[in-house]
């Protein structure tokens, strides 16, 4: 139980706090819920739980490996909660709330079957998770050494690919958009997309360009710098897990510019060379040609001129 507690008292802080973040979108297509199920006897996780959300409509679900497990685009409304499990006894929570916008934690504990317990659950209902929020807690929950940037850090900065995402990471580098992790070359290193190992592009080289990846399409950037037995041992560096977002439903169109200006010559007078009326665009106006005393076909020099010729070609 001292697991399942640590973990309950984790995501019930995370969620609080972030109930105080201002300004965190809202979902016009319902609510979001989630949760953890644990073993109430050895506080372990329990993997493949049915979830079921039984109101207006039944919406179904299975817990991960981790006994996690998010619906998305819940409607608003008063639902059941029904846990059922092949060695568990099932769970049955009546009048969970779920409102528009929001994220409701829908954690459970269940008993193995042969043993009676009586559980109260409590459902709270806060303000929509940050991603950025989130992915702290998964890393501080974590038993292995990483390190991650969510989609909300993206969006915040200017970066327009993974490759430059990425650099944001602590111990990462990138250089022609190759992913370079604790100082190590790219063949030490490993890609996934959505936890499919991804191969070299370069047919001489064991690398994987971020630029392949547009921002917009990330939903985080993981990098596993220790093994864990779930994940691909093919690195000794790291291994950067790249996960995108749901495909969307709609085509997207994404515009941006830049505009800078030097501020230590803009707008100053300082000392320039005098040149033609058409040096903006790049091209001479016969400013810079030969003065007509300069032959073209002879080398200019005391030999061929004597010094008051090159002093009146000099002159202008």
């Amino acid at each position: 139980m001292r697991a399942a507690t640590t973990h309950s008292i984790l995501v019930t802080l995370a969620l609080a706090v972030l109930a105080l973040v201002p300004g965190l979108p809202a979902q016009d297509s319902g609510g979001t819920v989630l949760g953890f199920v644990y073993d109430a006897g050895t506080g372990n996780p329990i993997p493949q739980v049915e979830v079921e959300l039984v109101g207006d409509l039944t919406i179904t679900a299975k817990t991960t490996t981790e006994g996690s497990f998010v619906l998305d685009g819940v409607p608003p409304g008063t639902y059941t909660v029904k846990y059922a499990s092949t060695h568990h006894q099932a769970v049955n929570v009546e009048g969970f709330e779920v409102i528009a916008g929001e994220m409701a934690d829908a954690s459970a504990v269940m008993s193995s079957k042969g043993e009676r317990t009586v559980v109260d659950v409590i459902a709270t209902v806060t303000a929509s998770v940050a991603t950025q929020e989130a992915m702290l807690v998964e890393r501080k929950l974590a038993s292995t050494v990483s390190d991650s940037i969510s989609a909300e850090e993206i969006r915040g900065g200017t970066a327009s690919d993974a490759s430059e995402a990425i650099g944001k990471v602590t111990g990462v580098t990138t250089m022609n958009d190759f992913v370079f992790v604790r100082g190590l070359d790219p063949r030490y290193s490993g890609t996934t997309l959505n936890n499919a190992l991804l191969a070299s592009t370069e047919p001489e080289r064991r690398v994987v360009p971020l630029d392949l990846f547009p921002a917009s399409l990330v939903n985080s950037i993981k990098v596993q710098k220790t093994y864990s037995p779930h994940l691909p041992g093919e690195f000794s560096a790291g291994l950067v897990q790249v996960e995108t977002t749901e495909f969307p439903t709609r085509p997207t169109l994404n515009v941006s510019y830049s505009v800078g200006y030097n501020d230590q010559t803009q707008g100053h007078i300082f000392l320039d060379y005098p040149g033609g009326g058409r040096d903006f665009w790049g091209f001479d106006d016969g400013t810079r040609a030969l003065p007509g005393a300069i032959p073209a076909d002879q080398r200019v020099d005391r030999f061929n001129f004597s010094r008051d010729e090159l002093q009146a070609a000099h002159a202008p």
